[in-house]
């Protein structure tokens, strides 16, 4: 009778307050003036002030606004999930979780985590309904720095931009995910478990410590682009933002808040609040690195024409066999944009099964929208041909319908054993742990752009800056491994036989230091050969991992973390255009004794990018390694037990 007594009398109080489980988050929900907010503090600052939240429907309900509840229910949760394909082979959910359930047909969940707060409306609604918009406000305590990257609509890929939020802009909406930072902790907002749903973006709220969320319309019709018939446009815009039916999980929408930026680098948060894959055999799913041949598709001294046919994709199956990588990535031109006939220059069927012969695997690139049109047929076709995957490319659209087509894709290319690389798609927080084949999405400023981009396009300020955002949302498609590499003043544009700004060793941390379990072999492979000592280094770095963790890191300068794998573990390290020492705390290695493979730029790397040392060392007894870096420089290194 007491405990209904005081159940009874929570609900009239209408607040609720939720901790981590290490206590420093603390999450406060409910409502005043008829609209149910939250607010946070971390480690007993006020980080969020009061913020509210609701959903418009389109038959007048507002979901959030004069709610009447019903029930609240907490629990703790704490498990550990299997993740073979991911930053840590074993994924850890731990919060305290808050239910709050309303009178009419929904509930909205609350999450306290070590490393933020999360919360999502559920649907118990039946029938069919529209969301005209959604309300996500976020109220910080003080008017806050950021880092963002706009909105340009061609693939979410913008360099980010160090701004105070007073600043932003309000005629270009900021992609998810964006950092706001406080004197006392950085935050990252973001989303997960996106599944049916347009993508959530921010602007500008009414105030400068304000931050509203955004969304593309529903689209009522779309085309196909006049001049490039392999991608679709929306031709007119609904009045909703997305259709709903019956009974619906809302995506997560979600606080990182760290007083250090490289918890966001190790955090399993993101990934646990995607929805788990369905139960069946995944085993099927096989990371791995893959040669590519679209950034730099020249061979150097070879007896035939190299291009896109048998012959040139028969020696880069050599290259690849010769040093272990698992696949081959075929770009754009092996088809007809609807995927349907093959180039008269390629063998494929002979492509592939001299690939079987000498275990590598064929992806092959496609329209995103093309495939999605014919996907039970093409993905038959090409898994019964031996094809192990697609990059699928050229989304560029974030609303409802476009995410239907990628989920439904996503699915099907499961049903056939097909890997996916999104590519030219935003990062679909959550699907890489929903559709385990899904291994890699664009949505990055990547290395693609040193073939048409200068010294100023800010990309190695950017390789700084994004693992601690966009890194965060989803594995990242980059494009790294030049083996040609500039200085501020010899970096050229070269788009035929392209290069890279910053040094050699910089080419080799981003391996390590960016989460992609499908990895890029982006120069072309006879300029590897010429660089055996990187080539082996490279070969051996693998794609998922046992264990991360961050070592020293301050956004926008300098990234370093340690990834481990079986008994080895790699440490990756990059700086901004400032030369610096980096000491590298390695006690997280236990005792023994170790050794490593290190790669680090050479003292005259800041006027010849691709001088570097390579030696072995012993770890010290003391764990400490000091990592210099040149201008625009990179460390890496290969550590195991002697």
């Amino acid at each position: 009778m007491l405990a209904a007594i005081l159940s009874t009398a929570n609900l009239y109080a209408q607040s609720w307050t939720l901790s981590s489980p290490d206590g420093n988050q603390k999450l406060t929900v409910g409502v005043a003036s008829s609209r149910l907010y939250y607010s946070l503090t971390y480690k007993g600052s006020n980080i969020i002030s009061r913020s509210y939240l609701s959903l418009s429907l389109d038959d007048g309900e507002v979901w959030g606004r004069s709610p009447k509840i019903t029930g609240s229910k907490t629990r703790e949760i704490n498990e550990t999930y299997d993740s073979p394909v991911w930053i840590h082979s074993n994924a850890q959910n731990h919060c305290n979780e808050l239910t709050l359930t309303m009178s009419r047909g929904y509930s909205v969940v609350f999450r306290a985590y070590n490393d933020g707060a999360a919360y999502r409306f559920v649907s118990a609604k039946t029938g069919s309904y529209n969301i005209l918009d959604e309300e996500m406000t976020v109220n910080f305590a003080s008017a806050p720095g950021s880092y963002i990257s706009y909105d340009d609509g061609s693939g979410f890929e913008r360099v980010y931009t160090n701004t105070p939020l007073a600043n932003w802009t309000t005629s270009t909406l900021v992609t998810s995910p964006a950092i706001l930072t406080l004197p006392k902790a950085k935050v990252c907002l973001m989303e997960s478990d996106l599944k049916d749903y347009p993508a959530l973006f921010f602007t500008k709220g009414s105030t400068s410590r304000s931050v509203e969320a955004r969304f593309r319309a529903y689209p009522k019709s779309v085309q196909w682009k006049p001049n490039d018939t392999g991608k679709q446009i929306v031709k007119e815009k609904d009045a909703h933002i997305a259709e709903c039916k019956g009974v619906k999980d809302f995506p997560w929408r979600v606080l990182l808040v760290s007083d250090d930026e490289g918890t966001f680098l190790s955090t399993d948060m993101i990934y646990v609040l995607g929805k788990a894959p369905a139960e069946q055999d995944w085993s099927w799913v096989k990371p791995g690195q893959a040669v590519w041949d679209w950034w730099s598709p020249g061979l150097d001294g070879v007896d035939f024409t190299v291009g896109m046919n048998t012959q040139t994709w028969l020696y880069r199956i050599d290259f690849a066999a010769k040093h272990n990588i698992p696949y081959i990535l075929i770009d754009a031109g092996w088809a007809n944009p609807e995927l349907t006939n093959v180039s008269s220059s390629m063998d494929l069927q002979k492509i592939i099964d001299y690939g079987k012969e000498e275990n590598v695997g064929v992806f092959l690139w496609g329209y995103g929208f093309r495939f999605a049109a014919n996907a039970e047929n093409l993905a038959r076709k090409y898994s019964q041909m031996g094809v192990k995957g697609f990059k699928l490319d050229f989304w560029e659209r974030a609303d409802q319908a476009a995410l239907r087509a990628i989920e439904t894709v996503a699915s099907t290319a499961a049903k056939y054993k097909l890997m996916l690389d999104y590519h030219g798609c935003w990062p679909v927080t959550g699907m890489n742990r929903t559709y385990p084949n899904v291994v890699d999405f664009e949505g990055v400023h990547g290395g693609e752009t040193n073939k048409w981009l200068g010294i100023n396009g800010g990309q190695v300020e950017y390789d700084v800056t994004f693992p601690f955002a966009r890194g965060v949302a989803a594995p990242v498609d980059y494009t790294q491994g030049a083996m040609r590499n500039g200085t501020k003043s010899t970096f050229k544009v070269n788009n035929g036989n392209p290069m890279s700004p910053g040094t050699r060793c910089r080419q080799l941390a981003m391996y390590i230091i960016f989460y992609s379990p499908l990895t890029m072999w982006s120069d072309r492979v006879t300029n590897y050969e010429k660089e055996p000592e990187c080539t082996d280094f490279i070969s051996k770095i693998p794609t998922v991992y046992d264990e991360t963790r961050p070592l020293k890191n301050s956004i926008s300068h300098y990234i370093s973390l340690a990834r481990k794998k079986g008994d080895e573990w790699y440490v990756g390290a990059m700086t901004d255009w400032t030369g610096r020492t980096l000491s590298l705390d390695l006690s997280f290695l236990g005792e023994g004794n170790w050794a490593a493979e290190v790669f680090a730029d050479a003292d005259d790397a800041n006027t010849n990018a691709e001088h570097f040392t390579h030696t072995v060392i012993d770890i010290p007894a003391s764990r400490k390694i000091d990592a210099k870096l040149a201008q625009g420089g990179g460390y890496a290194m290969r550590i195991y037990k002697k």
